[in-house]
């Protein structure tokens, strides 16, 4: 079982059946907001789809189906309609506080400046505080310009191994 099959199985009992109210795919982002208000985000990862009219077939309107039919598409072969199935994962996922704050990640996570970390998938918004709060951080990433803080994703594993935090991007799953 791949990560994308547990967090299908592990959101999909929490959908109860929740509609989909909106989903709007843009050239970078996907977003899916249920009905009742929840809203999640996805990476489209800069990929260009040949497949035109054929994407979503016989899934169309995308809006309306329940997010228990759009969660599965993490499972799709098509990359943009994973990452529709992705951003339906994250919004399911968005459960508010009982508080109503929002919390950044960042802010739960107990960092030192004792603690390496590794970052797979290159979230730049995390870096500048992880840098401050931190020993050492390395950063992962599919694509881009590397340098030495920013290193290709083959070498995550050796990082991984030495680290004691490990922050991974949803569009890494």
């Amino acid at each position: 079982m791949n990560i994308g099959q547990t967090l299908r199985d592990t959101l999909w009992a929490s959908c109860d059946d929740v509609p989909v109210r909106d989903v709007r795919i843009g050239i970078t982002y996907i977003a899916v907001q249920l009905e009742d208000g929840r809203t999640g985000v996805a990476y489209t990862q800069g990929t260009a789809q040949s497949r035109g009219c054929s994407l979503f077939l016989n899934k169309r309107p995308l809006a309306g189906r329940s997010a228990r039919e759009l969660v599965d598409l993490l499972d799709s072969p098509v990359l943009l309609e994973r990452c529709v199935g992705l951003a339906t994962a994250n919004a399911i996922a968005n459960v508010p506080r009982a508080s109503q704050e929002s919390v950044d990640v960042l802010e739960v996570l107990s960092l030192s400046a004792r603690d390496r970390v590794a970052m797979i998938g290159f979230f730049q918004p995390l870096i500048p505080t992880l840098k401050r709060k931190v020993g050492s951080l390395k950063v992962f990433e599919k694509q881009g310009d590397y340098s030495d803080d920013v290193r290709p994703a083959d070498e995550a594993y050796e990082f991984l191994r030495a680290s004691d935090v490990a922050v991974i991007t949803s569009t890494t799953i």
